[in-house]
């Protein structure tokens, strides 16, 4: 059964010693070595994966909402935290159970 995964992007990262350190070098590498990761997980199990960045660290002129290798790509608002575009996410329309 397909699932939605809903991650906090900069909690991951932080969480992960190998991605935290690129993070640190960069973060824009942080965040491409997730998408990475993520989109290598979505070709073995096939669920949906959403990522939600803090918008306050957007890269400059980025979308606020973007495909990358498969992998939904959200930045949060300018003063609004992942956390929160997370926690406002439309469940009851979201047809695959979510995680």
């Amino acid at each position: 059964m397909s699932i939605h995964i809903i991650i906090d992007g900069y909690n991951l990262i932080r969480q992960s010693n190998r991605l935290s350190i690129l993070d640190l070098q960069d973060i824009q590498l942080g965040r491409d070595a997730l998408v990475d990761m993520l989109a290598a997980y979505k070709k073995v199990k096939s669920h949906r994966i959403t990522v939600v960045f803090d918008g306050t660290r957007a890269p400059l002129f980025s979308q606020q909402r973007t495909r990358l290798k498969g992998i939904t790509v959200i930045f949060s608002h300018k003063g609004e935290s992942a956390d929160t575009v997370i926690k406002k996410w439309p469940v009851k329309k979201d047809k695959a159970p979510w995680w």
